[in-house]
């Protein structure tokens, strides 16, 4: 998830083919090409994993989406929610909090002007 907001200039509509062959569209790509937020080097697309359980991601973006806008999946308070819930919300958070980071390093925007939503 967080490659696939550090990476916002790749799309897959205006991709080539030869474009998908080096950044390993389809399958690994011969050179590890980019670091994820973790530091580990990774040869395939950082959309990849997305386009492989859309489904999944843009449940789990809907839900994190409706979470930041003060809505919770159960009625009740945050104890009323399953326990994989706000460590789930917590980990995106933090994970947009690192590419945050990253971008501001990179220069490419400021702090606290990540955005998630649907692709």
């Amino acid at each position: 998830m967080s490659a696939a907001h550090l990476y916002t200039d790749l799309n897959c509509a205006t991709c080539t083919a030869r474009q998908k062959e080096v950044r390993g569209c389809e399958k690994a790509a011969r050179v590890k090409w980019w670091t994820d937020v973790t530091g580990q080097a990774r040869d395939r697309c950082p959309r990849r994993p997305i386009f492989e359980d859309i489904v999944w991601y843009n449940r789990l973006i809907s839900a994190f989406n409706a979470y930041k806008a003060g809505f919770l999946p159960h009625r009740g308070g945050m104890e009323d929610q399953a326990a994989l819930f706000p460590e789930t919300m917590a980990l995106i958070d933090g994970t947009i909090d690192k590419c945050d980071q990253v971008k501001q390093q990179r220069g490419n925007t400021p702090p606290g002007t990540m955005r998630i939503g649907m692709m």
